[in-house]
C-alpha cells in the first residue's frame, strides 16, 4: 500500500475481509501474558489497531508494528498511536530490517505476502523470528485482477518507463500458474513450519462503482510516486477500462461484482 489516504478511503473488499479472518487468526492462537507480537505489512495501521491490539492489552503484551511504506508508517503513527505499539520502516528481506534480533511470539502479515515476490524468503525469515512455539498468522489474495494490471501497464510503451522492475510486485506461485495452496504448503513444511490450519477461501465483492475499484489499486501501485501526478488519472483510466471489460460491466452502469480467491494461513514453529 502506497498511499494511506487513498487506500484507507477504498478498501472496501480489505476491510471485509479482515473483519471476517483476523479474528480467526487470533483466535487460532493461544496467547500468554508479555508476549512480543510482530504485525509485518502494517500499512495505515487500522488492521492491527482493531483486531490485534485489544487482544495484545487483555495480555499485557506489545506490538512492533512495520511497514515498507514511510508514508504508511508516518499515517499509521498518527491515527493510531499506542503505549503498547511502536511503529518502524522496515523490508523483512532486508538486513537493516529493524528488529532482525527479536524473538517474535506472534506474526500477523494480513494481505501482505502477495506483495513479496519472494514470498518463501519471507516465510523463512519469518520463521527466523519465532520463538519455538510462535504462531505465524497470515492472508494471501492468491488471485487478483491487480497482477494483471501489474503486468499490463509495466510492459506498455506508455507506462514501462516508470514501472521498471515491476515483476517484482507479482508473485511467483501467479506468475507461475501455481496453486497457491499447493505452493504455500510445500515451502511451509520445507521450512520447518507445523501448519495449524491453511485454507483458501472464494470471496465475492459488490463495489459500488468501478472507480472505487480503480482508486483502491492505485493506491496499491508501488509507483505511484514516481508516475508524475499529472498523469495518475490515465493510469487511473487505464484501470477503469480494464476493469469494465474484464468484468463485463455494461455502459450506463458503474457496480461492479468481483470474485477473488483468498488464502488463509496459521502456522507454527515447533517447540524445540
Amino acid at each position: 500500500m502506497y498511499d494511506p489516504v487513498r487506500y484507507e478511503t477504498n478498501k472496501s473488499a480489505a476491510a471485509r475481509d479482515a473483519e471476517q479472518f483476523v479474528p480467526m487468526l487470533v483466535n487460532h492462537m493461544t496467547w500468554k501474558k508479555n508476549e512480543l507480537i510482530l504485525d509485518y505489512g502494517c500499512g495505515a495501521g487500522s488492521t492491527g489497531n482493531k483486531f490485534v491490539l485489544p487482544e495484545v492489552e487483555k495480555f499485557d503484551s506489545k506490538i512492533h508494528s512495520v511497514d515498507i511504506s514511510p508514508d504508511m508508517i508516518a499515517h499509521a503513527k498518527k491515527t493510531y498511536p499506542s503505549p503498547r505499539v511502536t511503529f518502524n520502516v522496515g523490508d523483512i528481506l532486508q538486513d537493516n530490517f529493524p528488529h532482525k534480533e527479536v524473538k517474535f511470539d506472534k506474526i500477523f502479515a494480513v494481505y501482505v505476502l502477495h506483495f513479496v515476490r519472494n514470498y518463501r524468503e519471507a516465510l523463512k525469515r519469518c520463521y527466523d523470528l519465532l520463538q519455538p512455539g510462535g504462531y505465524f498468522g497470515f492472508t494471501v489474495l492468491s488471485k487478483s485482477t491487480l497482477y494483471v494490471l501489474h503486468e499490463k501497464l509495466g510492459t506498455s510503451e506508455k507506462w514501462s518507463k516508470y514501472m521498471k522492475g515491476y515483476e517484482n510486485y507479482i508473485p511467483e506461485w501467479f506468475e507461475q500458474k501455481e496453486d497457491s495452496e499447493v505452493a504455500f504448503r510445500r515451502n511451509l513444511t520445507q521450512l520447518g513450519y507445523e501448519i495449524v490450519e491453511l485454507k483458501p477461501y472464494r470471496q465475492e465483492y459488490d463495489f459500488e462503482s468501478v472507480n472505487t475499484v480503480a482508486e483502491l489499486y492505485l493506491s496499491l501501485n508501488p509507483y505511484v510516486k514516481v508516475i508524475p501526478k499529472e498523469l495518475l488519472n490515465d493510469v487511473k483510466q487505464e484501470y477503469t477500462d480494464f476493469l469494465r471489460k474484464h468484468w463485463n460491466v455494461p455502459e450506463g452502469t458503474d457496480a461492479l461484482c468481483t470474485n477473488y480467491e483468498l488464502l488463509y494461513g496459521v502456522v507454527r514453529k515447533p517447540l524445540q
